[in-house]
This record gives structure tokens, C-alpha cells and sequence, in this order.
């Protein structure tokens, strides 16, 4: 997406001079934020056989770390294919110690044994987005940060 477009300092300029442009329209301070899809779902099962590319913490470190210098928070998306939410988040803890890092699921790409991306609408049970919620949660805790945002992706109610 937009993000991918240029480098971490010229990404950090632009979402800011964004979020300037929403501040005439609300009586909220704007936060200007990236959402970076740390974890994305592939059609093919890749080395590990879960159908998800995941980035490195070292290639998402150069825009965590520029948006940190520059009040952006970060939102991890995270698309899992055939892994569940809470193995990838476990996978960013270090970036999720972050004051500026939050987390999102995204259900659409959360599939089951068999599914493939592409082919069927993704789904999650409550349970496994507590168990996720539980585990930022408590990291949060634990490292005194502040509280952080959870976003989960739904646009059909089946998915969740």
C-alpha cells in the first residue's frame, strides 16, 4: 500500500501531513498512524506450510523506529493464513513492547486446516482473540506501557 511507497522518514512525513489534514474536522487530537501488515496471507504454504509470509522484525524496525521518533503510532497486522493470531503475535513482542505499537487481526485471512487464501473468507472463535487480547494485555502490563490499540478486522458477521 501507501506505506510501501517510499522510505520509513518519507512515509513518517507523509501519514503526518495526512493526519493535519483530518484536524480541522475533529475536536479529538488526530494521531497520525501507519498500519503495517507485519504478517501476510500467501496462496502458497511457504517453509513452514501456514500459508502466511511473515516479515521480520528487522525489515518492519526502520518504520517502527521512525515513527516512534515522530509521535506515529504503529498498528502489526497481522493476516495468519493457517496460523493462529497469538503464535504471530509472539513473533513482534519485541516491537509490541513499544509504547507507539498495537496489534490488529485480521479474520478474513485467519483460515482453517484446508483453506486457502483467496478461495474462502477467513474466520476466528472468541476464544482465540481472548487468548491474543490476554497475552498483549498482559505485555502491556508487565512492561508498563501504555494502552494500546487492538483493532480486529470484520466485515461479515460469520468471521468472528
Amino acid at each position: 500500500g501507501a506505506l510501501g511507497e517510499q522510505g520509513p522518514e518519507e512515509s513518517v512525513t507523509r501519514v503526518k501531513e495526512l493526519a493535519k489534514s483530518y484536524e480541522p474536522y475533529s475536536e479529538e487530537k488526530v494521531i497520525p498512524a501507519f498500519e503495517i501488515i507485519a504478517t501476510t496471507a500467501s496462496s502458497e504454504p511457504g517453509p513452514d506450510g501456514n500459508y502466511s509470509t511473515e516479515s521480520t522484525v528487522e525489515q518492519l524496525m526502520p518504520y517502527v523506529e521512525a515513527a516512534e521518533k515522530n509521535d506515529v503510532y504503529v498498528v502489526l497486522d497481522l493476516q495468519p493464513g493457517q496460523a493462529d493470531f497469538l503464535t504471530q503475535a509472539k513473533q513482534y513482542e519485541e516491537l509490541l513492547k513499544r509504547p507507539n505499537v498495537g496489534l490488529a487481526l485480521d479474520a478474513e485471512w485467519r483460515l482453517a486446516p484446508g483453506q486457502l487464501p483467496l478461495q474462502q473468507i477467513g474466520s476466528v472463535d472468541a476464544a482465540e482473540i481472548n487468548k491474543t487480547s490476554e497475552w498483549l494485555a498482559q505485555l502491556t502490563r508487565d512492561n508498563q506501557l501504555p494502552q494500546k490499540s487492538l483493532i480486529l478486522h470484520q466485515f461479515s458477521m460469520s468471521m468472528i
